[in-house]
């Protein structure tokens, strides 16, 4: 694919994340495409998401996976931003299918002071009826 082509793909992309991102309650999603970077420093994310905890979105809509590259260009990017890559899932349009990691510190910060979820299986199983027969408090 050439230079021009391959980053008409990307844009589209980007574009799509912030799409997504929009009508997913984050209204202030935009791309970066033609920002020099924060304060002139270094090159932006491709998506930033503003809010009380910023994000810088590295978007990936390519075939090969180079996951810890990407994050650390991402992390490089995003300056004081929570830095994620997110990456194309081919042979879905649907981009909430797609695949998003950041790094587990920065994730631990944003749950700090969250109590942890416990999410029950959503079909029952032995052990839910076994439980359900055995915990009763009497």
């Amino acid at each position: 694919m050439t230079g021009a082509r391959s980053r008409r793909k990307g844009h589209r992309y980007e574009l799509d994340v912030v799409h997504y991102l929009r009508e997913h309650g984050y209204p202030e999603a935009r791309t970066t495409r033609n920002e020099l970077g924060h304060g002139g420093t270094h090159q932006p994310g491709d998506v930033r998401v503003e809010g009380p905890v910023c994000v810088s979105i590295e978007c990936k809509n390519v075939t090969e996976t180079s996951w810890p590259a990407w994050l650390r260009q991402a992390a490089r990017q995003a300056g004081t931003d929570v830095p994620v890559v997110v990456r194309k899932t081919h042979g879905s349009t649907d981009v909430g299918n797609d695949i998003c990691i950041l790094p587990l510190e920065d994730y631990l910060d944003r749950l700090d002071g969250i109590p942890p979820i416990v999410v029950r299986p959503s079909r029952t199983c032995q052990a839910d009826l076994w439980l359900s027969r055995h915990d009763r408090v009497e």
